[in-house]
This record gives structure tokens, C-alpha cells and sequence, in this order.
């Protein structure tokens, strides 16, 4: 839930006469029940509530889940005044599903990497298979895997975006990462120039 709104002023000043009201015995059932029927139109006119906050905090929410690896996620919301306090409520429903776990990972484009960095190349590749889906954690694998290679000489090494195949009656997903090496540069001397 987040946090929740305060009814208007209007509702608070007539509901503390309603109660009033109530107590009154001379009051005729008929008269309190149009009260309350205004009263509880003006519970419900809240003008602090923005209709698309709410939407953006749910698509907001929706793909955080789904960087998860819970793309089943499904994600609502409801809008209600508080039956024990002068609030209104913005409630969020969310129904997680599974979380999918990582069937297969491919790299592809890294045959060439010099033989004396391969072994710290298979090292680097930290993505693996029956982990759960972590958008966030792979893209940072992949930018670290990057560095290395950069750091060593192919300093024009890059990744394209990975495709990613979900399978939604398994659960699971398949990686396709595609590296560019370009070609390696080694430093043959360095100079310094007293100036």
C-alpha cells in the first residue's frame, strides 16, 4: 500500500455533524439517510488521488518484477476510503507467478579471445544456468566480462543486447549473448618526454 490520502475537509466537517445527528432521536430516518448518502459522496471525492501516478507506479512495479525474472507478473490496484480513519487507501495487488530460472546461456563472438585470457574469460562468464533471472545482475556481468577484454588490449570489445527466449510453460529462459572482439592492440613502449 502506499501511503494513504486524507479525506477532504468538506467530508471531515459534515461527518462530525452526521455523528452528531445520529445521536439525535428526533432526527427522522429519512433525513439521515440523505445525509449520509452526501457523506459518502464526499468520502469518495478525493482530489489529492492522480489517476496516472497510479498507472505509472504500476507499470513501474510491473517492470521491476519482470528484471526478475517474474514475468507472469500481474499487477492491479484499487482505490477505497478507509472504513476506521479519515484516509483514503491506494492499494496494490500483485501476483508474482513463478520466478523463471535461466535454462541456457550462450556466448558467442569470444572464440577468438587470445589463448593466455581465455581461462579468465570463462571465469568472468558468472551467468549461470538455474539461476533465477536477474536483468540487472547479467548486464552487469556483461559489462565486467567487457572491461576485462577492454583492459587487455581489445579495446573496442562490445556486446549486443542479449536475446532472451521465455518459455512460459516450463518456466524458464535461454541467453544469447553476442560479443565483438575487434581486433587487439598491445602497448609496445611508453615514452616520457621531459618538458
Amino acid at each position: 500500500s502506499s501511503k494513504a490520502t486524507i479525506n477532504n475537509i468538506p467530508y471531515q466537517f459534515f461527518s462530525s455533524f452526521y455523528y452528531e445527528f445520529e445521536r439525535n432521536p428526533s432526527m427522522s430516518d429519512y433525513i439521515q439517510s440523505e445525509f449520509r448518502k452526501g457523506l459518502i459522496n464526499l468520502r469518495d471525492n478525493v482530489p489529492f488521488f492522480d489517476k496516472t501516478t497510479a498507472e505509472n507506479d504500476l507499470i513501474s512495479i510491473k517492470n521491476f518484477y519482470q528484471l526478475n525474472g517474474f514475468h507472469d507478473i500481474k499487477v492491479s490496484y484499487r482505490f477505497y476510503p478507509s472504513t476506521r480513519r479519515k484516509e483514503n487507501i491506494l492499494d496494490f495487488i500483485i501476483h508474482e507467478g513463478d520466478r523463471y530460472l535461466i535454462k541456457e546461456i550462450s556466448y558467442s563472438g569470444l572464440d577468438n579471445v587470445a589463448d593466455e585470457l581465455k581461462e579468465k574469460v570463462e571465469e568472468l562468464k558468472t551467468i549461470k544456468v538455474n539461476q533465477h533471472f536477474n536483468e540487472p545482475f547479467i548486464q552487469n556481468s556483461l559489462n565486467y566480462l567487457t572491461s576485462f577484454l577492454r583492459n587487455n588490449g581489445y579495446f573496442s570489445a562490445s556486446y549486443s543486447t542479449p536475446i532472451v527466449s521465455i518459455d512460459t510453460i516450463q518456466k524458464y529462459d535461454i541467453i544469447s549473448v553476442n560479443f565483438s572482439l575487434g581486433n587487439r592492440y598491445r602497448v609496445g613502449s611508453i615514452d616520457f618526454i621531459d618538458s
